[in-house]
C-alpha cells in the first residue's frame, strides 16, 4: 500500500465580537478553541464526528501545546484561515499542527503543535488509538514522536488565585476544556488592571 501524504484541512473563519476580548482581538483561549474547532471539522469531513470517535470507547484529549503567536493578531470582523494537519502518530499519541493565517496568507498569526492521546471514557485512562480513528488522517506512523517543549516555570509570581472548576468549564469528554486554562491564566494577568 502506498503511503499517502497527511491530509491538510483548511477553512475560512469570520471573527465575531464574542470571540474577541476588550481589545478587539481574540483571546488566547479563543485562538486555542479555533484550533480545536478546525481539528473537529477535519475529523467530521473524514466521517469521524464525536459520536463515531466515542463509539470506540474513547475520546481525544490534548495533553500539551507548543507554538508561536505573532505580535499582530487578527481583529473583530476579520476573515482568517484556520488550518490543521496530522504530523505523526504511534499507538498511543498523535501530533497535529494548527495555523491561523490572514485571508490573504500574508500573516501567520498562530502556529501550534498539539499532542493528543485517546482516553478511555469509562476508566479515564490512556488507551490505544483505534486504527479506524487514526488512519483517515494519513499521518505518518512513527515509533517515537518528538517531545513538545515544556512551559518554563514562573520565577516571579506576583498574583495567585485558586480556581474552582465550574460546570461550563467541562467539555463533552467530561474534563476541563483546555482553553479554559488559558482564560484562567490571563484573568490573573489582566484582571489586576481591569
Amino acid at each position: 500500500m502506498a503511503l499517502k501524504a497527511p491530509l491538510v484541512y483548511e477553512t475560512k473563519h469570520h471573527l465575531s465580537y464574542y470571540e474577541c476580548d476588550a481589545t478587539g482581538h481574540p483571546s488566547l483561549s479563543m485562538l486555542i478553541s479555533m484550533a480545536v474547532q478546525v481539528s473537529e471539522e477535519h475529523g467530521n469531513s473524514l466521517g469521524l464526528d464525536t459520536a463515531t470517535i466515542q463509539s470506540y470507547g474513547g475520546g481525544w484529549v490534548i495533553t500539551s501545546y507548543e507554538g508561536s503567536f505573532a505580535a499582530r493578531q487578527p481583529i473583530n470582523g476579520e476573515e482568517v484561515i484556520l488550518g490543521t494537519r496530522a504530523i505523526a502518530n504511534n499507538r498511543f499519541f498523535a501530533l497535529r499542527e494548527f495555523w491561523i493565517q490572514s485571508a490573504d496568507r500574508q500573516v501567520e498569526y498562530v502556529r501550534l503543535t498539539g499532542l493528543f492521546v485517546y482516553m478511555n471514557l469509562q476508566t479515564r485512562h490512556l488507551m490505544s488509538i483505534p486504527q479506524a480513528v487514526i488512519e483517515p488522517y494519513h499521518g505518518p506512523e512513527k515509533k517515537r514522536l518528538p517531545r513538545l517543549a515544556k512551559a518554563r516555570e514562573l520565577q516571579d509570581v506576583r498574583f495567585k488565585n485558586d480556581y474552582h472548576v465550574r460546570f461550563f468549564d467541562i467539555d463533552s469528554n467530561h474534563h476541563v476544556n483546555n482553553a479554559r486554562y488559558f482564560d484562567w491564566m490571563q484573568e490573573i494577568r489582566w484582571g489586576q488592571n481591569f
